[in-house]
């Protein structure tokens, strides 16, 4: 690993930001289409803490201001699973 840049500390923390709004939005959301009932939405808060684990990674890093090349491809896949995931459990797709 090598010490990044300042502007690649500044984009990823700016990433990282709106990652977590993202993942507080769909919390919420998913509490209030279960009505405070969390019983059976397992699947998407496992998915949620997954994203939350990941993103806690990636913010150990930005705080530590050393950056791997493969620092990229693990948000990359991370946000790609993360959204995949999302989509695949049964009860997250409250919206229909």
């Amino acid at each position: 690993m090598k010490p990044a840049s300042h502007v690649v500390i500044k984009t990823d923390g700016l990433l990282s930001g709106l990652r977590w709004l993202l993942l507080a939005a769909i919390a919420t959301e998913v509490w209030i289409a279960a009505d405070g009932n969390l019983a059976g939405q397992w699947p998407v808060l496992a998915v949620l803490a997954a994203g939350v684990a990941a993103n806690l990674v990636v913010g150990v890093f930005l705080l530590s201001r050393w950056w791997s090349n493969i620092a990229p491809v693990f948000t990359l896949v991370g946000d790609t699973a993360l959204a995949i995931g999302l989509l695949a459990v049964p009860g997250g797709d409250s919206l229909n």
